[in-house]
């Protein structure tokens, strides 16, 4: 059994570490990455050109994010956005991603040699994803779109 915090240790190796075995790791991962990027490319196209349309949201947002793994500060910004709002009489509405951190302790399971529970909280993760994107289907056509000022 490992400890607690060994694939955190991995993570950070993997993303941090000029070594060669972390740099040879990181090599493997590129063709990965170069998917990525051209999914993200195709995706900017689409809405540059307009076959994705851009929604303005109703109520103004702030959005709390970062490219690191883990134990940048998110959280703690996010509790802080919160409570500046708060004390500034508005209610502030929290969304949290919660794919992105169940796949993150699907990989540090599956890091940590625990095969099964990083299977299982992948599936978890998919799930999770799915539900999110149909519950956000089926309330676009189940509610009227809400005009604000109109008491709709």
């Amino acid at each position: 059994m490992t400890r607690r915090g060994d694939s955190h240790r991995v993570m950070r190796w993997l993303w941090t570490s000029g070594r060669p075995d972390a740099r040879l790791a990181r090599l493997a991962l590129l063709p990965a990455s170069g998917l990525w990027r051209g999914a993200m490319a195709v995706r900017g196209m689409a809405y540059r050109r307009g076959w994705f349309q851009v929604h303005d949201l109703p109520l103004p947002s702030v959005a709390v994010g970062n490219l690191t793994v883990g134990g940048s500060g998110k959280t703690p910004i996010a509790i802080w956005i919160a409570r500046h709002y708060a004390a500034a009489g508005l209610v502030p509405g929290i969304l949290l991603l919660v794919p992105g951190s169940v796949g993150f302790r699907s990989l540090t399971s599956l890091l940590d040699r625990q095969a099964v529970t990083g299977i299982e909280t992948a599936f978890s993760m998919i799930l999770t994803a799915i539900a999110l994107v149909a519950g956000m289907l089926v309330a676009g056509v189940i509610l009227p779109e809400r005009r604000i000022g109109t008491g709709a």
